[in-house]
C-alpha cells in the first residue's frame, strides 16, 4: 500500500510542469521532494507515524476505560448519552449525532 502511494505521489510530482506550490502538497509529497531522503527513509518515517498514532490512541483509550471503571457514575452518564443520541446503535453514527455527544467529548478532553 505504501509503495503504491509513493508511486502515485511521484507520478503526480512528475506531471507538474510548473513550479510546485508546496502548500498544496501532502506530507509524502513533501518528503519526496527532499533530495537527501531515500524511498526507504520515507516509508520508514511514514510507518513510524502510523505506529506512533496507534500507540497514542491505544494508551488514551486505556486511560479512559480505567477512569470510567473507577467512576461508575460517569460510566452511567456516558452510557445514557450514547443511548439517547445513538438509540439502538444499528446505524452508522452521523456528524450531527457526534455533535450531540458533549459528555463523551468532555471525558476524552479530561483524560488527555
Amino acid at each position: 500500500v505504501c509503495d503504491r502511494a509513493l508511486q502515485e505521489a511521484e507520478w503526480k510530482l512528475a506531471q507538474s510542469k510548473e513550479e510546485v506550490d508546496k502548500q498544496d502538497l501532502n506530507l509524502m509529497e513533501h518528503l519526496l521532494l527532499e533530495s537527501n531522503l531515500s524511498r526507504r527513509d520515507i516509508v520508514t518515517f511514514l510507518l513510524d507515524i502510523i505506529a506512533g498514532g496507534t500507540n497514542t490512541t491505544r494508551d488514551n483509550v486505556a486511560v479512559i476505560l480505567y477512569l470510567l471503571a473507577k467512576n461508575p457514575e460517569a460510566q452511567t452518564k456516558l452510557q445514557e448519552e450514547l443511548d439517547r443520541v445513538l438509540g439502538n446503535g444499528e446505524e452508522i453514527m452521523t456528524v450531527k449525532q457526534f455533535g450531540q455527544l458533549s459528555y463523551i467529548r468532555a471525558v476524552f478532553k479530561e483524560a488527555n
